[in-house]
């Protein structure tokens, strides 16, 4: 489960807001989770349950991030691509998240 297929798209064309979501951030996730169990779909809930697990044992961290990526990897530390124009001229376009250090 990951926010986004893409990165940088603006919240309001030519805005600067344009975030990387190509992450799975835990808080949002969870909700998934748990309308997946509510569905009936435990199948998939237990998958993404095996992948949190497979994901804290790999990083060898005593705390969750609150964001991964769709491998299990923390993200990138945000970077800028002034090189590129964005999505209908707007920007910057970006790669990793400057959220990945937050406490949630």
């Amino acid at each position: 489960m990951v926010a986004a297929a893409t990165t940088s798209l603006p919240e309001s064309i030519g805005g600067e807001l344009n975030w990387d979501y190509r992450f799975n951030w835990l808080r949002d996730a969870s909700f998934t989770l748990k309308a997946f169990f509510a569905l009936g779909h435990t199948s998939e809930a237990d998958t993404f349950i095996r992948w949190l697990h497979d994901t804290y044992r790999k990083n060898g961290r005593r705390d969750l991030m609150t964001m991964y990526s769709i491998h299990g990897e923390e993200p990138l530390q945000e970077t800028h691509l002034n090189h590129l124009d964005g999505y209908r001229h707007s920007r910057p376009v970006r790669t990793g998240n400057a959220a990945r250090s937050q406490q949630q």
